[in-house]
């Protein structure tokens, strides 16, 4: 039986009841029907059979008979449908992360979990304060002990040099220095020390963490953002020298100015990193000489924006587009390198040896205080090079000058597909 709408307007007093069986008037017991029976046809059928919509309703039996409104849901196998579907993609798209998030309050119970979850290729660990309880079975997960056949199959048969594609800790930390040879050798859990390895240098457990990582080296991408890096992080780092795995390295705020010549040491002689990034790292000139002259030979995407590279780190650029030592570097990032009004930013040389350049793809220059004089070098460099096909030089001081300069040799920059210029000074409102 089902209640019609004219009398849900009037109340509850008098209902007015369809009966659904029945395909003929209804029994009028009060006043009139207004709206009639809310029907619809049979769709592929043959006859001219009337098919209602059932209007389904849930009332209690203690629910208040005066009031007027109540609520409904109208159910068509149409709407059945349409919510499981519904339900389904959104279901799939939950499963469908391959990513294992390591929480600060859950990182125990987080890396416990994801043990013999095959589908999962990243981790990110996100304000976890690493102690020996949360490091050990870190390593574990990395390194893919005490896991199941099937989930060890699975990785054989993915035939990858790195299991993981990613592994990112952000703003994660330590308590406090330990000795490796005394606290972690004292507990029944899995000696970090045979796994790590090194000499008896104070350490943290996320030194500990990032050196068994390197070692093991089953991770194409290493990011770090907002760690606190001391020379027991440095040494942690010596490994990378031989890995096979790593290829990109990623160094997000993280002051480096004290350890440079340590990484400048570990990346020499690295073999298999094409990508470095040092973002607000706090380099100097100084700095900037000494890291990008040790660079990975077989280097392709270089960032290092933030930072404040002056004539030394220049020069160090200058000779790497130079010569033959960086035969594949692609992606130069020298932006927001914080040039002082009164500072000297001098590019000349590096613009000569952008010019005769055969393997860069990608310059940006954003925000580094360029004007008209910095563009003449640039516009010179860029007639001359074949292969640059995009120059970022956003948020400088270009004038229209400038730009009239750029386009009237534009026809002759053969391999520049793309110049972005945008927040420059001719484009500046006027007041």
């Amino acid at each position: 039986m089902i209640q019609s709408f004219s009398e849900r307007f009037r109340g509850r007093d008098s209902i007015h009841t369809v009966d659904t069986e029945n395909t003929g008037d209804t029994g009028n017991t009060g006043s009139r029907n207004f709206f009639g029976r809310f029907s619809r046809k049979r769709f592929g059928s043959d006859d001219n059979t009337i098919s209602s919509l059932d209007i389904v309703e849930d009332i209690s039996e203690n629910d208040d008979t005066s009031s007027v409104y109540s609520e409904e849901t109208i159910e068509t196998a149409d709407n059945e449908e349409r919510t499981t579907a519904v339900k389904k993609d959104a279901s799939e798209n939950r499963k469908k992360s391959t990513q294992i998030f390591v929480g600060s309050n859950t990182a125990k119970k987080d890396l416990d979990r994801a043990r013999n979850d095959i589908t999962k290729v990243s981790i990110y660990a996100k304000d976890v304060n690493v102690t020996k309880q949360v490091a050990v079975p870190f390593l574990e997960l990395v390194r893919g002990d005490n896991k199941s056949w099937e989930a060890m199959a699975v990785d054989i048969l993915r035939q990858k040099s790195a299991r993981w594609n990613s592994i990112l800790f952000d703003a994660c930390s330590s308590p406090s220095s330990i000795r490796k040879t005394t606290e972690i050798n004292d507990s029944g859990e899995d000696d970090m020390e045979d796994v790590i390895g090194g000499e008896k240098e104070t350490a943290t457990h996320l030194d500990l963490l990032l050196s068994g990582i390197i070692n093991i080296d089953n991770c194409a991408h290493l990011h770090l953002t907002g760690l606190v890096w001391s020379l027991s992080t440095s040494f942690a780092m010596q490994s990378m020298v031989f890995s096979k795995s790593l290829t990109k390295l990623q160094l997000d705020f993280i002051d480096l100015s004290e350890h440079v010549p340590a990484l400048a040491t570990s990346l020499s002689g690295n073999k298999s990193i094409t990508c470095l990034i040092a973002s607000r790292c706090g380099l100097l000139d100084d700095h900037l000489g000494i890291l990008l002259s040790h660079l990975p030979k077989d280097l392709e995407e270089l960032r290092i924006f933030g930072n404040k590279i002056r004539a030394k780190g220049l020069a160090s650029l200058t000779d790497s587009l130079q010569n033959k030592s960086r035969p594949n570097l692609k992606i130069l990032d020298i932006s927001f390198q914080h040039v002082e009004p009164h500072e000297k930013f001098d590019i000349k040389l590096f613009c000569e040896a952008l010019g005769g350049n055969k393997t860069l793809k990608s310059l940006d220059l954003d925000n580094d205080s360029l004007d008209d004089d910095h563009l003449a070098h640039i516009v010179a460099a860029l007639c001359r090079n074949k292969t640059l096909e995009e120059i970022k030089l956003n948020y400088n001081k270009i004038t229209g000058i400038g730009v009239a300069m750029i386009a009237a040799k534009f026809g002759e920059m053969k391999g520049l597909k793309k110049v972005s210029m945008y927040s420059n000074i001719f484009d500046t409102p006027s007041d």
